[in-house]
């Protein structure tokens, strides 16, 4: 945490003005997105976020310019549209793997020379040279290290040779810090000996790749044509191949000086688009919000969550920092409370699995919720980053906190995909909650209950045995000839599961559907104005 009191703040705040420029002129800011492709989490929702605190403005790509299932962003034509709309906007949140690979899955999958991507890089020269006052937010990732074998995101030798790829690049991390016993450099040469060579040359060259190009995105942020990098590391391990590229970025991020103001690399890629117009909404108003971080009981911040390198307190006061906002030690200082409940031994499950049934909540559990019903008795705005399983919310907390009244006094919750993705949101939706009306508040409550809690951890099993049965496609692939028949089985469905807790939080009228055709991920589309009562 940041040791500093209410007065030292006031002064960064006051400083900030001096190297942020001027405050933005009266009236809503105008933020131009270019997210990494149109899933809701990357796109949709981050722009409904801003949009719902009513303070900011964010204009977005035409659809079809964009990466979606199926489909490559269009490349050209974004950077057209981007050059061609910048003019009109106070900030620019852009995704460098959208703009140079034609979107998140596209990075891992491409086949484009490294001269053609640096030269696009270069770009981001040219338009700062042409808008050197506009802030200029730029996020990208470190190709990911997958644990498991999926060909459907991953070029398609993944179905094969996935899980050998994973430990090839473990143990080239251990080698790599001097941490590898005898029998694992032994494993390292059978496997590099067992792989086929053009397999490895091609994931190996495609890594490089990404790698050159987040260093020549971190020079052109020293150099000033960026104003802040963040990057993203998508699904990686304790030792990966992605963890041992971050630790080579970190250490040239510190030979030329960028500080935490400049740059922040975390784990995580789906919620880094929002952090960073949050960022840029605070900035332009020149705000800091102050969070306070209550942690559960047990391992608590210094839980490992699956799918990450470093321990989610890390994380947290990283994305904190990188969202324009201050951790502080004393909660009577903070603007808003982000409480992270963790499993007490510091297990992070799959939402999927038997354990997260509804069961006799634990004590440190009820003690938890306890701390979250005292803090919004006190009139504290509390987020809420629900990271004991990882893809769902943990049922259990969920039910302690309907139980006691608590699902419509969040200011915001999260319990999504990975703890750094849940995090992040946590942090960026409750920053944002501070702007928003209660009507705003619930709808945006809403949309995560129903994805979050409803969805991932429970309809989505239902609706994954229910497809396999009838041979209608897989997890990671629905038949096309069944889409719209499954998405109004998913709507149903979660129209049950909203019916049953309707008395705890008014859930509005709404939609669901499958975006990708995989069971992945869900698109809550809210259907009327409403979210409950305006009071």
């Amino acid at each position: 945490m940041v040791r500093t009191g209410r007065l030292a703040a006031v002064i960064i705040i006051l400083l900030s003005g001096l190297i942020f420029g001027p405050l933005t002129p009266a009236g809503a800011a105008t933020i131009l997105f270019v997210p990494q492709d149109n899933r809701p989490v990357s796109c949709q929702y981050a722009a409904q976020t801003i949009n719902w605190a009513g303070k900011d403005r964010v204009l977005l790509p035409p659809g079809e310019l964009l990466a979606g299932f199926r489909r490559t962003a269009d490349r050209q034509g974004l950077w057209s549209w981007l050059e061609r709309n910048i003019g009109q906007a106070d900030a620019a949140v852009v995704s460098a793997d959208a703009l140079l690979y034609g979107g998140l899955v596209e990075s891992r999958k491409h086949s484009y020379e490294l001269t053609g991507l640096l030269e696009l890089a270069g770009r981001f020269r040219r338009l700062k040279e042409d808008n050197p006052s506009l802030p200029i937010y730029l996020y990208s990732t470190i190709m990911r290290s997958p644990h498991i074998s999926n060909a459907t995101v991953e070029p398609g030798y993944f179905g094969r040779y996935g899980e050998q790829i994973f430990r090839w690049g473990e143990l080239n991390d251990k080698f790599d810090c001097g941490h590898i016993s005898e029998r694992e450099i032994s494993e390292l040469g059978r496997l590099t000996e067992q792989m086929p060579a053009d397999v490895l040359s091609d994931w190996w060259q495609r890594r490089n790749k990404n790698f050159f190009v987040n260093q020549y995105l971190v020079n052109l942020c020293r150099d000033g044509y960026i104003d802040f990098f963040l990057l993203g590391r998508d699904d990686s391990w304790l030792y990966s191949q992605s963890s041992m590229e971050k630790r080579y970025i970190k250490q040239l991020v510190a030979q030329l000086g960028l500080g935490p103001e400049r740059f922040a690399t975390f784990n995580g890629a789906d919620q880094l688009g929002l952090l960073l117009l949050i960022r840029a909404g605070n900035l332009l108003s020149h705000r800091m919000p102050f969070l306070y971080v209550l942690p559960a009981e047990g391992r608590g911040l210094d839980t490992i969550p699956s799918y990450q390198d470093e321990n989610i307190g890390q994380t947290i006061t990283d994305q904190i920092l990188a969202a324009g906002g201050l951790p502080v030690r004393l909660v009577e200082n903070a603007d808003l409370v982000l409480a992270v409940y963790t499993a007490e031994d510091g297990s992070t499950g799959e939402a999927n699995e038997a354990s997260n049934r509804v069961r006799l909540p634990p004590p440190a559990m009820r003690r938890f919720a306890d701390q979250l019903l005292a803090q919004i008795d006190t009139g504290k705005p509390v987020s809420l980053a629900d990271i004991s399983y990882a893809n769902g919310a943990d049922n259990s907390l969920m039910a302690c906190l309907e139980k006691r009244d608590l699902l419509d006094g969040l200011a915001a919750y999260n319990g999504w995909n990975t703890a750094s993705n849940s995090t992040g949101y946590a942090i960026a939706q409750g920053m944002a909650s501070l702007d928003m009306s209660n009507l705003a508040r619930r709808k945006m409550l809403s949309v995560r209950y129903l994805d979050d809690w409803a969805y991932q951890a429970n309809v989505r099993q239902e609706l994954y045995r229910s497809i396999v049965l009838m041979g209608e496609g897989s997890y990671t692939e629905v038949d096309d000839r069944n889409v719209e028949g499954i998405n109004r089985r998913l709507t149903a469905e979660l129209g049950k599961f909203a019916d049953e807790h309707r008395t705890a939080f008014p859930f509005p009228p709404f939609t669901a559907s499958l975006p990708w055709q995989r069971l992945f991920e869900t698109d809550i589309q809210l259907t009327d104005e409403g979210a409950g009562p305006a009071s």
